[in-house]
């Protein structure tokens, strides 16, 4: 068996500590398809895939989080849904107002 050094997709959900997550999975047609271990080559290829995956069932995915090595290279990579969460003022760039202090009496 050859040694693939494609990229490995683990998809992992604990519903024992969140017993309350339930689990959708979109019919979608042939390579579209998601199953456990999918291997791809690059970073930008599984960006694709899962984007056009998520456009197929209809939302769109984004860069969540990664990891690298020490020696710079990416080990670890998280794709969420575009409308996950909320971005935070160092990444967005939007900063609240800060008002002044009002009228003492």
């Amino acid at each position: 068996m050859e040694a693939n050094n494609g990229i490995v997709v683990q998809m992992e959900i604990d519903l024992e500590t969140n017993p309350f997550v339930s689990i959708f999975y979109p019919q979608v047609i042939g390579e579209l398809t998601l199953f456990q271990g999918q291997q791809f080559e690059t970073l930008e290829e599984v960006y694709d895939f899962y984007n056009q995956y998520a456009r197929e069932v209809g939302f769109s995915v984004r860069s969540y989080s990664s990891k690298k090595s020490k020696d710079g290279e990416v080990i670890r990579k998280e794709y969420v849904c575009n409308k996950e969460g909320s971005w935070s003022t160092e990444t967005s760039g939007v900063v609240k107002r800060r008002r002044g202090v009002g009228r003492e009496s």
